[in-house]
C-alpha cells in the first residue's frame, strides 16, 4: 500500500511532506495500525479519507473529512441506491450483515457492448453487482470487507482474506501480510499467507502461523506462512494476488 511506502520513506528524511494535510485512500480499507503509524510519521496530516468507487459506476460513497480513525469508506453518494445481498440465498440483508454489494442509479454503466451474457451476469433489474463484499451500519456508513473473487472457500465455508491479514499484522513480527488460496483435495481450498517481517522483532513462520491459528476457527486456519522481502503491488498500491497465488502453489509443492 502506498501509505506504508510513505511511512518507510519518511524514516529516510530525504523529502519534506510538511505541506500535506489530507490523504485520500481508494484501494483498500486502512487498518487501525496503519492509520496510527501514518499519523505518527506525518503528525501534520489532518485527515485520512477512504473512498469507494468503480469505473462502471463512478463514485459510490461520499466522505466527510475527520481526524479520527474509521474503517468506513463513507456514506452513499447522491442519486445512488445500495443493497447488500446474501451470496448464497440472494436474500437482501440488513445492517452489519456481510454480503455482495449492489448499486443502482443514473451513473451506472450501460449494458456491455455486444456482450449480453456479461450484461445479464453483472446487471439485473438495473442493479449493478460490484463484486465487493461489504456491509453498512445503522447510521448508513458503508464498509468494505473484500472482493468476492478473492474469497477462499474451505469445505464450503467462505474465508475472507482481509480478516486474516488484519489479524496477521497485529503480530509484532509482521510488517505486511497477504493471504491467498491454495487448492486442496480435501477442502477445496486452504489459506496461505505471505508476510514481510518486522526486522525489529525476529520471529519464525511457525510462531506466526500458531499466532493466527490459535485465534480463528478451524476452517480459517493457515496451512503455510511464507516470508517475502516485499509484496507485489500495482502502481496504485493494490496487491497483485495472482502473483502471490502462483508463488503459493510453488511454496506448497516444495514443502518438505
Amino acid at each position: 500500500m502506498v501509505m506504508s511506502m510513505m511511512i518507510n520513506e519518511a524514516e529516510n528524511h530525504e523529502y519534506s511532506m510538511s505541506s500535506m494535510r489530507t490523504v485520500i485512500n481508494g484501494s483498500a480499507a486502512v487498518s487501525r495500525e496503519l492509520f496510527d503509524d501514518f499519523r505518527e510519521a506525518f503528525p501534520y496530516v489532518e485527515n485520512i479519507i477512504t473512498t469507494y468507487g468503480m469505473s462502471e459506476v463512478g463514485q459510490i460513497t461520499r466522505t466527510v473529512p475527520s481526524p479520527k480513525y474509521t474503517s468506513s469508506c463513507g456514506k452513499l453518494a447522491a442519486n445512488l441506491s445500495l443493497k447488500v445481498v446474501d451470496i448464497i440465498t440472494g436474500r437482501v440483508l440488513g445492517p452489519r450483515q456481510k454480503g455482495m454489494i449492489y448499486v443502482k442509479g443514473a451513473s451506472v454503466m450501460s449494458p456491455y457492448l455486444n456482450n449480453e451474457e456479461a450484461t445479464r451476469e453483472q446487471i439485473r433489474g438495473g442493479w449493478r453487482k460490484t463484486g465487493d463484499i461489504g456491509y453498512y451500519d445503522e447510521d448508513e456508513n458503508i464498509y468494505l470487507v473484500d472482493k468476492f473473487k478473492e474469497m477462499i472457500k474451505v469445505h464450503g465455508y467462505q474465508v475472507i482474506p482481509s480478516e486474516l491479514e488484519t489479524l496477521l499484522i497485529t503480530h509484532p513480527g509482521v510488517a505486511e501480510a497477504a493471504v491467498v488460496a491454495i487448492s486442496d483435495q480435501e477442502a477445496g481450498e486452504r489459506p496461505v499467507a505471505f508476510v514481510v517481517l518486522n526486522n525489529d522483532c525476529p520471529v519464525s513462520t511457525k510462531d506466526i502461523m500458531d499466532y493466527v491459528n490459535e485465534r480463528v476457527v478451524r476452517y480459517k486456519r493457515l496451512v503455510r506462512v511464507n516470508v517475502a522481502q516485499t509484496l507485489p503491488r500495482s502502481p496504485c498500491g493494490s496487491l497483485l494476488r495472482r502473483l502471490l497465488a502462483e508463488a503459493a502453489v510453488l511454496s506448497v509443492c516444495n514443502m518438505p
